[in-house]
């Protein structure tokens, strides 16, 4: 049912008391700006706290930006990202366009009447009032549409929760200044403003890289949180005991929330149900100092329904932390924070007086923290082109492309003449096709849970205008128009949503985990069929009972992320689109069920792996042996090709390389001929066909392929350079990583979008431009001058041919594949890149190599591990071939 707002408009229900400033009524400003008067004002009061001279200087240059900055208008703000999603709303990272200042705007839908959007607006103004060093800074708030905008300070460091994504655990004396700055942001908001902050979690404290620690997102308008009850139920994963039983929230349950945070951070983990002592030592034995990355799969654990949750926080012993690794007052300060009973639970002002908040709280000095953010950003950015790699899904089926029905047919210069013509068609059984199909549809989901970690199912998405689209959206939108004809006629006609009821009950029973079998009883007992045609045949039943025990029981199931959906759900007052919308929400609950059952398997199957893909491809061969298809006939073509050009010492095939590394014999070693295959992958040629052995793997290895192609061009770019201007690039070395950053920039084009011709025309422009600025200001720009033409014919012509027979590039090449070579020949030393040399010319783009040559490794492991048995006996059959030719 939807709610009612005009009721809403005249009550607090929260109790909030801080008013809108005198001064946004008596002075003549803009509705979403603030008046310069007020930002004196507001300076004069962040004077008179306690703040270090830095502190004081940052909130300056904020209020200087806030000055200029004015009226906020939705026209002047363009996005550049997404930051993240929650509490109903998504965060973009947007510039303002008159000031060029980067802010964060956080986008909250609300269907709410515009005096209650006003209102909203009216009462987030406050937000202007909170000015702390530990508060993220407010620019200003606006309606636009269905959704208020709310423009704050942007972190650049992100929040806790998605800096926990990426190393093992926070160690405890950063955890120890992020007490500190919660702790001082809540007695900020409660001794200058009297209000609480009602969410605190690691998604809510955000970081920077100046080592700053700010809290965002706490409640201030009451019509806001009234509003969105219905779209953002609660954080329940953080609201402390009493709250879920239904108290009045006060600060005690942010000091709750705080504690639970805290013992998450230091363990890399949510810690309910708590993780054994075995898994905590294990954790400090693989990270003793808190700064390890997060290995894939790592925090792996049984995760509680929402209601087993609430039950758990409210029945069970809660978290603590052992002093085995944490030091006794950390320890305590936890056991204070998470005491059950507010009577017992330790107040805001015994916590600003606790032993662990003072050992931290004399440091004014938040290098360490800075220090930790950049630590973990380099961390980041180093494996940025293997976890770009890992987020691009194949859709489960591509596969299908190694099922080829039609004849193989010899190419046109390979014909003999009177040679046999080719045997005519075969005709395929039905069943045959089917159980191929369900083969390698297995085989890929195996394999895509399995090597990428971010893998999800999701809805089938049609391309818009497609025939695909416009067939799906007419039988669906024909079939509820179906059901509101019968609905609407008289007398009514109920065998349809008779039958609908019928199919949410079962999908809403699908949701349901196999002990809760109360629940399923409950739910067969509400949604007893023969009962609901009874009652809808006498005239006793309303569709929207039934629509609001579904809304109620799929909110009490329903991931958080789908909180949102749901309160869009009791805004439709219209049953047969309510029952339209209860179905399509349904269905991306059970996409959320399957995903959560991937990420709670991925363990065992990543344990089984490899068997369960051998024993599944072997399964895929028979069935296309049994249609007449050989199912390794571009393998061998691949490996032959290694093989040969082995023989010749013509390595890597169609490009020429020379290489003094092979022996007389050493091409007849397995591991040779299958290192020298794997090379080919590097500059593939699309004239061949990939290897099934690799299908699954392609986009994967093309991705290595580019990035392989992108970071040689720019290497030989600076090579060329460094020749034209001598030493002289040597000795500025923030001139080379600017020219990196920029040719990165520009090559990112290549060669989806743009030719590496017209690529390179723009880029010696731009890298002429940057050398001759730059070396200006040491007054040595003349050698750039006097060489124009030159470096831009030089970086021109890397591209005037095929690039790979530029000589700088081919040496590049050569000296990149017999790194690759020396790390497959040796593969103990590819277990850490780090401390191998990089070759010679490739040093600007260091991290880069490791990256990509560390994607590639893995690939290649993998494989091998999987399908080395096709592998040796490929490579018998094509020694023995050869020991008989001679």
């Amino acid at each position: 049912m939807p709610r009612k707002e005009s009721a809403a408009l005249g009550k607090n229900i929260l109790g909030l008391t801080l008013e809108v400033p005198k001064e946004s009524v008596e002075h003549n400003h803009s509705e979403n700006g603030i008046p310069d008067v007020c930002i004196e004002r507001l300076q004069e009061e962040f004077k008179q706290l306690d703040c270090t001279d830095k502190q004081k200087d940052r909130m300056e240059e904020f209020f200087n930006s806030k000055r200029a900055i004015g009226e906020l208008k939705h026209d002047d703000l363009v996005n550049i990202c997404e930051l993240g999603q929650g509490n109903g709303g998504i965060v973009w990272k947007v510039r303002h366009k008159p000031t060029d200042k980067i802010m964060a705007r956080k986008s909250i839908y609300l269907e709410v009447k515009p005096a209650v959007k006003n209102q909203i607006v009216r009462e987030l103004k406050v937000l202007h009032q909170c000015n702390s060093p530990y508060i993220v800074g407010f620019y200003g708030t606006f309606a636009a549409e269905s959704q208020i905008n709310i423009c704050m300070e942007y972190m650049d460091g992100g929040s806790l929760d998605l800096i926990l994504k990426k190393v093992m655990r926070i160690p405890e004396h950063i955890l120890g200044k992020i007490t500190v700055a919660v702790l001082r942001g809540l007695s900020y908001l409660r001794e200058r403003h009297r209000i609480m902050h009602r969410d605190i979690k690691p998604s809510n404290i955000l970081v920077n890289h100046q080592g700053e620690i700010k809290l965002c997102d706490f409640g201030v308008s009451a019509q806001l949180i009234d509003s969105t009850l219905q779209t953002f139920i609660g954080t329940r994963s953080y609201m402390s005991p009493e709250r879920l039983e239904g108290a009045n929230y006060g600060i005690m349950s942010d000091i709750w929330s705080l504690g639970l945070s805290l013992v998450e951070m230091a363990l890399g983990r949510y810690p309910i149900p708590p993780p054994s002592t075995k898994d905590i030592d294990d954790l400090f034995k693989q990270d003793p100092n808190g700064n390890q990355p997060r290995p894939e799969g790592f925090g792996c654990y049984k995760v509680l329904a929402i209601f087993e949750l609430m039950e758990w926080i409210v029945n069970e012993a809660p978290p603590s932390l052992s002093q085995t690794h944490f030091s006794p007052e950390f320890c305590d300060f936890i056991d204070r924070c998470l005491k059950k009973s507010t009577t017992e639970r330790a107040d805001l002002n015994t916590l600003l007086h606790h032993p662990f908040y003072k050992r931290y709280e004399s440091e004014s000095d938040n290098q360490d923290v800075a220090s930790w953010i950049r630590q973990i950003y380099n961390l980041i950015m180093s494996n940025k082109n293997n976890d770009k790699q890992e987020e691009d899904k194949r859709p489960l089926g591509a596969v299908l492309g190694w099922i080829n029905l039609s004849p193989t047919l010899p190419d046109s210069q390979d014909t003999v003449e009177g040679a046999t013509a080719a045997s005519p068609p075969r005709f395929i059984d039905y069943n045959q096709l089917m159980e191929a199909n369900r083969n390698a549809q297995n085989l890929q989901l195996a394999h895509e849970i399995v090597f990428n970690k971010d893998f999800q199912l999701r809805l089938p998405e049609y391309e818009k205008g497609s025939l695909g689209e416009k067939v799906h959206d007419t039988m669906h939108t024909a079939f509820w128009d179906v059901l509101r004809e019968d609905l609407t006629s008289d007398p009514p006609r109920y065998e349809h949503i008779v039958k609908l009821i019928g199919e949410a009950k079962e999908d809403l029973k699908s949701l349901v985990l196999p002990h809760q079998i109360n629940l399923k009883n409950q739910i067969d007992e509400s949604i007893d069929l023969d009962t609901v045609k009874r009652r809808f045949e006498a005239k006793e039943a309303d569709p929207h009972q039934y629509t609001k025990y579904f809304i109620d029981t799929m909110a009490n199931l329903c991931a958080q992320c789908r909180d949102e959906n749901i309160a869009k759900l009791r805004t439709i007052d219209d049953p047969t689109e309510s029952f339209r919308n209860i179905m399509e929400v349904l269905s991306l609950m059970k996409i959320d069920m399957a995903n959560f059952n991937i990420r709670q398997y991925r363990p065992l199957l990543q344990q089984q792996a490899i068997d369960y893909e051998k024993s599944t491809f072997d399964k895929f061969m028979e069935n296309q042996r049994g249609m007449g298809i050989d199912p390794l006939a571009s393998t061998y073509k691949w490996l032959e090709r290694a093989f040969n050009r082995l023989k010749t010492k013509d390595t890597i095939g169609w490009y020429q390389i020379q290489t003094d590394r092979i022996t007389s014999n050493s091409y007849q070693t397995p591991l040779t001929i299958l290192n020298e295959a794997y090379s080919e992958l590097l500059l593939w040629d699309p004239k061949y066909s990939f290897p099934e052995t690799l299908e699954l793997d392609e986009i994967r290895y093309n991705q290595v392929h580019i990035a392989t192609m992108r970071l040689l061009i720019l290497s030989t770019i600076m090579t060329v350079l460094s020749h034209l201007t001598g030493s002289i690039l040597r000795d500025y070395e923030s001139i080379k990583n600017l020219l990196k950053s920029q040719m990165i920039i520009l090559l990112d084009d290549f060669p989806e979008k743009k030719k590496l011709k017209d690529i390179l025309i723009s880029l010696s422009e731009q890298v002429i431009k940057t050398t001759r600025d730059e070396l200006d200001k040491y007054d040595k720009a003349k050698i750039i001058i006097d060489n124009e033409e030159n470096i831009k014919d030089a970086i021109t012509a890397i591209g005037q041919h095929h690039v790979i027979e530029h000589a700088v590039f081919k040496l590049l090449f050569q000296r990149y594949v017999g790194f690759i070579h020396n790390l497959l020949d040796n593969p103990g030393s590819s277990t850490s890149l780090t401390n191998v040399a990089i070759p010679n010319g490739l040093n600007i783009v260091m991290n880069e190599v490791i990256s990509t040559v560390s994607s590639f490794l893995r690939l290649i492991t993998y494989n091998r591990m999987v399908f080395n048995e096709h592998y040796d006996r490929i490579i018998s059959q094509l020694q023995s071939s050869s020991s008989s030719n001679k």
